[in-house]
C-alpha cells in the first residue's frame, strides 16, 4: 500500500527480467501470471470476460447488472471508482474517485447505460490500473525475451512455459526414473526404497509440496523430468538426527540416513510442511 510508483516501477522491471531469465534458461517457477497479464505480455489486450480471472468478486457484481430486475436506484451506482490510478495511469498518493468518462462523477448507472458502465469499470481494472506495472514488467521481460520468440503462442500456453503444468503433484515413477544419487546413497539401498514408497502413498497436495520443497515449484516441468535441470539428485547425510533440507538452485534432496521408514517419513512430512528447502551444511 505504500509503495510508491518509482519504488513499484523498479520492482516490476526487475520481476520481469527475472521471470524472462528463467523462462531462458528452461527454469519452472511457481508463481503464475495472470490470463490478463499474460495476454500483455504476448502483445495482446484484455476483454470483459479476463476480469473474472483478476477480480472474481467484481466481475460477479457486474454481471448481476444484467439480472432481470436489480434495483439500480437503491444501489445508486455512478460512472466513477474508488482508485489510487487515475485516467492516464499515473498513481496517486491516496485512494479517491476516479471518473470513468467524462462527467462521470454525475452521471447515474441506469438500466439503459449499465453495460457501458460494467466495461468501462472493467477497462479500468484490466487496462488502466496495470499500464505502468505492465509497461515495467516488459521492459525487463524482453531485454531478455523479445516478442517474436513467443508471440505463437497463447496466454494459457505462455502459462505452461513459465510455471508447467498446472496440477498437484506428479508422477513418481517418472521423478524415479530420472533421478540420481550421491554421497553414498544408491538406488538399492533401503533408504532409497523407503523414500520412493513414501512419494507413492503421498497424495496429490502432498507430492506438489514435496517437489516444491526441492525444486523450489510445485509444478512438473512440461516435458517430464528427463527435462529437468540440473536432475534432480538425493545426496545422503549422515547425520540421522537431522531433517531432510534441500538445495532448490541445484535441485538436490538432501536426505538423512534414517532408520526406518517410520522415521523417514515423519520427518520428512514436517520438513515439506515448513515450506522451507535450502539448508546450510
Amino acid at each position: 500500500g505504500g509503495m510508491s510508483p518509482v519504488g513499484e516501477g523498479e520492482d516490476m522491471e526487475f520481476f520481469g527480467r527475472l521471470v524472462g531469465k528463467a523462462v531462458y534458461e528452461g527454469i519452472l517457477i511457481e508463481p503464475r501470471l495472470s490470463v490478463p497479464f499474460a495476454k500483455k505480455v504476448l502483445g495482446g489486450s484484455s476483454n470483459f470476460d479476463d476480469l473474472n480471472e483478476y477480480d472474481p468478486e467484481l466481475y460477479r457484481g457486474l454481471m448481476e447488472l444484467r439480472k432481470k430486475g436489480f434495483d439500480f436506484e437503491a444501489a445508486d451506482l455512478y460512472f466513477s471508482v474508488v482508485s489510487r490510478v487515475g485516467p492516464d495511469g499515473r498513481w496517486r498518493d491516496k485512494a479517491s474517485d476516479v471518473p470513468l468518462c467524462p462527467g462521470g462523477d454525475d452521471l447515474q448507472v441506469t438500466p439503459s447505460n449499465a453495460t457501458r458502465y460494467a466495461y468501462l469499470l472493467a477497462h479500468h481494472r484490466l487496462n488502466t490500473e496495470l499500464l505502468r506495472p505492465t509497461a515495467s514488467f516488459l521492459r525487463g521481460f524482453r531485454s531478455l525475451i523479445p516478442l517474436p520468440w513467443i508471440r505463437m503462442f497463447d496466454a494459457n500456453e505462455l502459462q505452461l512455459i513459465i510455471g508447467g503444468k498446472q496440477q498437484e503433484g506428479f508422477e513418481v515413477e517418472d521423478m524415479r526414473a530420472n533421478t540420481v544419487y550421491s554421497g553414498g546413497y544408491h538406488p538399492s539401498q533401503p533408504q532409497i526404497q523407503w523414500l520412493w514408497s513414501i512419494l507413492e502413498s503421498f497424495g496429490p497436495a502432498d507430492r506438489a509440496r514435496f517437489l516444491r520443497f526441492v525444486t523450489s515449484c510445485s509444478r512438473p516441468p512440461l516435458l517430464g523430468f528427463k527435462s529437468l535441470q540440473p536432475c534432480l539428485a538425493v545426496q545422503q547425510v549422515n547425520d540421522s538426527g537431522r531433517l531432510p533440507t534441500a538445495a532448490t538452485c541445484m535441485n538436490l534432496l538432501k536426505l538423512p540416513r534414517y532408520d526406518s521408514r517410520e522415521v523417514m517419513e515423519a520427518r520428512l512430512r514436517y520438513a515439506i510442511g515448513e515450506g522451507g528447502g535450502f539448508g546450510l551444511s
